[in-house]
């Protein structure tokens, strides 16, 4: 299967405590989005992969990108938003490719065995992801957010993680409605599932596979680092 990898890393650090772009924080001496990037690179069916940074620091991104010497990673400007700088991502992507990999800049432990049964998921289904069952029980309140209205049957619920792959026609068809009806997504596959354009199959996901978001995060990210390296 072909494919283009659309990675949105125009997010800010503002909760890292950091005044740069979360995807340029360093880990272990490489930019969070690199490390993002790479694994994907290593499969042969990788047409390329599409950066989406903010425009202020899009010299920087395409500098620290020049390490990976490989002609199929790019730089883009990314928008104001998540859904924004994907639409953009995708935009500036290959027409030619089968699926689309949509991956968080800011997950930077990806392995080639989660990519390679994402890839397998889309066999024959319009998208899937990686996904991890939840382990606490979870309450539905209502809109006040003081009183609860129910408890959500746990067995069914997962927690979503990146790469999502969907078939590039339906990602394109998809992100075109949502244009159109101003809808916002919270993550990708979610377009495919309010417009209806077929099933979405979820796939184990893994705890390794965790988004940098707070300091606690980052923090535990240098460590796994450290110990891989015995520093």
């Amino acid at each position: 299967m072909i494919f283009s990898v659309l990675i949105p890393a125009a997010g800010s650090g503002e909760r890292l405590g950091s005044s740069m772009s979360k995807a340029l924080i360093e880990i272990g001496g490489e930019a969070m989005f690199l490390r993002a990037a790479k694994p994907f690179l290593r499969f042969a069916g990788c047409q390329e992969v599409v950066i989406a940074a903010p425009a202020r620091d899009l010299s920087e991104f395409e500098q620290h990108a020049q390490r990976l010497a490989d002609p199929r990673v790019r730089v883009i400007p990314g928008g104001a938003t998540r859904q924004e700088s994907v639409e953009r991502a995708l935009e500036a992507s290959s027409k030619t490719c089968d699926a689309l990999l949509v991956h968080d800049a800011a997950r930077p432990f990806i392995t080639d065995s989660l990519i390679a049964s994402v890839l397998d998921g889309l066999r024959d289904c319009s998208a899937s992801l990686p996904g991890l069952p939840l382990k606490d029980t979870i309450k539905l309140v209502e809109d006040e957010g003081e009183f609860v209205e129910h408890t959500l049957p746990r067995d069914r619920l997962y927690a979503a993680q990146t790469p999502q792959a969907i078939r590039a026609e339906l990602f394109r068809e998809a992100h075109s409605l949502a244009l159109n009806d101003r809808w916002t997504a919270t993550d990708d596959v979610a377009l495919i599932e309010h417009y209806h354009l077929g099933n979405v199959r979820i796939v184990p996901g893994s705890e390794g596979n965790f988004k940098i978001t707070t300091p606690e995060d980052l923090r535990r990210a240098q460590q796994l680092v450290a110990q891989a390296s015995g520093s």
